[in-house]
């Protein structure tokens, strides 16, 4: 079996407006929610059924 693995290096840092640098920064999500192992072994994603549940109540509004 041949296998190829491809990878990218960036060749240009990206800056937010205040100046700081996107790499290692760390995103906190609007709604946390965790995907366990059982649920995960069952195929479930909760965390994109959550993530249905806010849009769908957002376009209620």
């Amino acid at each position: 079996m041949d296998v190829d693995v491809v990878f990218g290096i960036p060749q240009v840092g990206m800056v937010t407006p205040n100046g700081k640098y996107l790499e290692n920064l760390e995103l906190e999500p609007d709604v946390t929610v965790y995907n366990s192992p059982e649920s995960v072994a069952r195929g479930e994603d909760r965390q994109i059924a959550k993530a249905v549940q806010v849009l769908l109540k957002g376009l209620k509004k």
